[in-house]
């Protein structure tokens, strides 16, 4: 057995049904209950690039085909569950910790950065994503509240919704106005813009602003709600509420002093600020910060995770007040879980766009492997009110 098998001993919850490419099978056990996960490799040399590039290696070896799995879903689950037991050892070594760091040290996400990482993932396409998420077209977590059988659409409905509460009204006649950082497809403008607001949204995405103007317009919206394809930072003015929605994460540790320091310039005084982001559990972020993962080498290149210490950090040092935090990470699970339910059932249709299978098993390893971390309590996401100076 190769010496890359060792750490599978020390599994602590579920098991491993591991098939070898000599066609034996080991089968690891743990002591507490747990997921039952299989693995079929079918190359020696995934084992070695696990201990070389850790996750990356192994999600680089899923979509080449060197190893599958008849469930990825329960092999994600029993990895997450016994990761504590097998970093240390498939976190990759030395070298190839120290070369991710360093590429990400020097490749910041300037301006122009930025718009080239967004373009990566967000101008796939909004066929592509409009095959699997729901119709309203929302990329970030819904709020279920308990209820999993929940639609998609009603339940980022209900995140909107949580959000625009959240918002005090100001005490002008005129309706509130709203800059959303990181519009998307328009979901949230068009909530918003329903609920007697003014708004205007900005992406860096020449697909997202598109499809985004188009559905406003036809909501007959278009007079209270601007998208602006535009980096945030080179606004003008300020606004009465600044909401933010999955961008954070994106926006890289060097510029989150700046985005914080953006949210404060362009929020009146009084004004509140909503920002959603995922976060990495506070005792974990040190050593996350350091290296380098699949997610962000593969499908959000540039981005980071805040812990949430580190969050409420940056905000304080640009002179905003924390005046509520709010997690809902397992509602981020069932997101995921629900789009990989609906990206498998539209795989065909995906094929048929020219997408071949090694992207397919990327973003099946990607889905999966996030819910799993949700799933887990490793990663959550939050829901951060900020206030700039005193409310009356």
């Amino acid at each position: 057995m190769p010496a890359a098998l060792l750490p599978l001993n020390f599994i602590q919850r579920g098991r491993l049904d591991l098939q070898l490419p000599d066609g034996k099978t080991a089968i690891y056990t743990g002591k507490a209950p747990g997921t039952q996960g299989e693995m079929q490799v079918h190359d020696w040399k995934v084992f070695n690039h696990m201990l070389k590039r850790g996750d990356i290696g192994l999600g680089e070896d899923y979509i080449n085909g060197l190893w599958d799995t008849p469930d990825l879903k329960n092999f994600m689950r029993v990895a997450i569950e016994n990761i504590q037991a097998f970093e240390d050892y498939y976190r990759g070594n030395i070298f190839y910790r120290f070369a991710y760091a360093l590429k990400n040290k020097f490749s910041p996400n300037t301006r122009v950065k930025s718009r080239e990482n967004v373009q990566v993932h967000y101008d796939l396409g909004n066929d592509f994503y409009r095959l699997w998420l729901d119709k309203g077209m929302t990329y970030s977590s819904a709020l279920f509240d308990g209820d999993a059988s929940k639609s998609l659409l009603d339940a980022q409905q209900a995140k909107y919704q949580r959000i625009l509460d959240r918002l005090r009204p100001s005490s002008t006649s005129s309706p509130d106005h709203i800059l959303e950082i990181g519009c998307g497809w328009g979901g949230f403008m068009e909530a918003a813009a329903n609920n007697d607001f003014k708004v205007t949204g900005v992406t860096l995405s020449d697909e997202q602003a598109s499809l985004a103007r188009q559905r406003l317009d036809m909501a007959g919206l278009s007079k209270t709600a601007e998208v602006r394809l535009q980096d945030y930072r080179e606004l003008d003015g300020q606004y009465d509420h600044i909401v933010s929605i999955g961008m954070f994460e994106h926006v890289g540790e060097a510029f989150w002093p700046e985005y914080m320091t953006t949210v404060h310039k362009y929020l009146k005084p009084g004004g509140t600020a909503m920002i959603q982001s995922i976060i990495i559990r506070d005792d974990l972020f040190e050593k996350y910060r350091k290296t380098s993962d699949f997610i962000r080498e593969y499908i959000f290149p540039g981005g980071m995770l805040p812990s949430r210490e580190r969050f409420e950090q940056e905000a304080v040092k640009a002179d905003l007040t924390v005046k509520d935090v709010f997690h809902f990470g397992q509602d981020y699970a069932i997101t995921l879980e629900k789009w990989l339910d609906n990206f498998d059932a539209k795989i065909e249709d995906i094929k048929a766009m020219g997408f071949g299978d090694e992207f397919i098993r990327k973003w099946r390893f990607y889905l999966t492997s996030c819910a799993a971390m949700f799933r887990s309590g490793r990663i959550d996401v939050i829901q951060v009110e900020l206030t700039k100076g005193e409310i009356s």
